[in-house]
């Protein structure tokens, strides 16, 4: 071998080869083909001297043909990174990566055609597509690498399509999807090379975390169901206090298990108390407002009769209504709530509850927590119609505070009767 490479002729790379095959050297085999195969000059000499001029053999692709037998032997990923000619690189892709670009496309299309039909097996199909592909695509990325096009091309397809099947199972099937969705996500995010389709792929998987995480831990499902479907039934209804009570009634045994299990501070807790308290709290304003709103439509049409108006059955209904409002509060003080909500809207609306039941002397005694000081202007906004969803609900435009009615009728009471007024609020 030493004189054969002193100098380089078809016959000294010929003998090189066979003797580098024969010693299991197969970089250095390939090395010396690509010089001997690839020179149309040698090559043709090298025939030449075995077959004659006469032959008529094609000397075109004896490389190429050197290079299938190598692959026969020896399989085409193993030769992938030993050969430096791009037509042979181009050459051994075709024998390698294309059968295996081809398994992952078919399986592709398989699943796209399983996913279009039945949404709801878009999680099954999913996981199916991720095993099936799973071993070609690393044997593609051993032989291409995560800088290759091609590469990126079939695992951005692939990554995708998975996170389709993810995206179409959470939106056939109720929230209890979005864990398994998740899991898709994860694995389309772990595929996919290109920088949009990984960007697409974290967003959706960001979204998936974020309803998991509103969902009930598991060991706790069936008292958040139960509570839930109190929540529909209550949606159902009017605005009355009665209402929020059966509410709140019904659900304090099912969160009274929930905080043994997950305790006092845990989020979830915590914000599905709240969730319920809000809804109630919504309700008992209604109420209320509506009550103030029948008196002060007497007062202002009956503005002689004002007395006996204010002694009559429109003034105690709107006292039973508030001693109503009353109870209910010191049934919502037994439920946990949000700190934010507590503090900022809670608290607030009990405080003005109080004065408003104060000065009618509706009875208000209780070893609940103190009320907070009442702002100047007594206002208590109240929610819209609860929806059960993760968002904070909206206040309504109109009948959004216990005292903007009462006020009303405060002053035109005051500008009527003058000092007997205060008899009737002393």
């Amino acid at each position: 071998m030493e004189i054969w490479e002193q100098r380089e002729t078809p016959s000294s790379l010929q003998n090189l080869i066979i003797c580098s095959l024969i010693r299991e050297e197969y970089a250095e085999a390939l090395s010396y083909a690509e010089r001997l195969y690839g020179d149309s000059e040698a090559v043709s000499h090298f025939v030449t001297l075995i077959t004659g001029d006469d032959a008529g053999i094609d000397t075109d692709h004896i490389g190429l043909d050197f290079l299938d037998a190598m692959c026969e032997e020896l399989g085409g990923s193993r030769l992938l990174h030993l050969v430096s000619s791009s037509a042979w690189q181009e050459h051994l892709k075709g024998l390698t990566v294309g059968p295996l670009i081809k398994v992952i496309k078919e399986a592709i299309d398989v699943t796209k055609k399983e996913r279009k039909a039945n949404k709801n097996r878009g999680a099954s199909a999913g996981i199916t597509l991720y095993k099936k592909s799973k071993s070609s695509l690393a044997k593609l990325k051993e032989l291409l690498s995560t800088s290759d096009m091609q590469y990126q091309m079939v695992a951005d397809e692939l990554g995708l399509e998975i996170l389709q099947c993810a995206i179409d199972y959470y939106n056939a099937d109720d929230r209890e999807a979005a864990r398994e969705s998740a899991r898709l996500a994860r694995y389309a995010s772990s595929i996919v090379v290109g920088k949009l389709a990984k960007d697409r792929c974290q967003e959706n998987l960001h979204t998936l975390e974020e309803i998991i995480e509103s969902l009930p831990p598991e060991e706790v499902a069936e008292e958040a169901k139960a509570i839930m479907s109190s929540l529909v039934l209550f949606n159902l209804h009017p605005s009355k206090i009665d209402v929020a009570v059966t509410l709140l009634e019904s659900t304090r045994p099912h969160f009274q298990a929930i905080k043994k299990k997950l305790g006092a501070t845990n989020k979830f807790y915590l914000k599905l108390s709240t969730k319920v308290v809000e809804s109630a709290l919504h309700d008992i304003i209604e109420e209320v407002n509506e009550e103030q709103e029948k008196l002060v439509m007497f007062i202002e049409k009956f503005k002689v009769e004002l007395l006996p108006v204010l002694g009559s059955d429109i003034l105690e209904s709107c006292k039973n209504t508030l001693s109503k409002a009353w109870r209910a509060t010191l049934l919502m003080d037994s439920f946990d709530m949000e700190e934010e909500f507590k503090h900022e809207r809670y608290s607030e609306n009990r405080s003005t509850l109080k004065d408003i039941c104060e000065q009618l002397h509706v009875n208000t005694i209780s070893s609940t927590p103190s009320r907070a000081t009442s702002t100047t202007s007594q206002r208590v906004t109240s929610p819209t119609r609860p929806v059960f969803t993760s968002s904070t609900s909206s206040p309504k435009e109109e009948g959004e505070s216990f005292m903007d009615n009462w006020g009303c009728a405060v002053i035109i009471a005051l500008w009527l009767l003058g000092g007997w007024i205060f008899s009737l609020f002393d």
